[in-house]
């Protein structure tokens, strides 16, 4: 018994000292890639004029949107009255 507490406890440890590595590699890389973001945000930045109206696309795919989300709340109201 007191063998297999004594495996146990080390597993734990090893398992705390992995996760505390790689906790600390993780924060210490954290603003390396903040940076490499925000450095390529303006690379991907695409310039239009602000007065683009929305077209038949997004339109369309806001009302599908809609009434699928109709549809769900129906189908729900449909379930609790049974």
């Amino acid at each position: 018994m007191l063998y297999s507490y004594k495996i146990l406890n080390l597993q734990l440890y090893t398992l705390n000292r992995k996760h505390i590595k790689m906790k600390s590699i993780l924060l210490k890389s954290l603003p390396l890639i903040a940076f490499f973001v925000i450095m390529a945000i303006p690379m991907f930045a695409q310039k239009s004029d602000p007065n683009v109206p929305i077209d038949g696309g997004l339109s369309l795919l806001l009302a599908s949107g809609a009434a699928y989300g109709v549809k769900k709340l129906k189908n729900k109201r449909k379930e609790k009255q049974l």
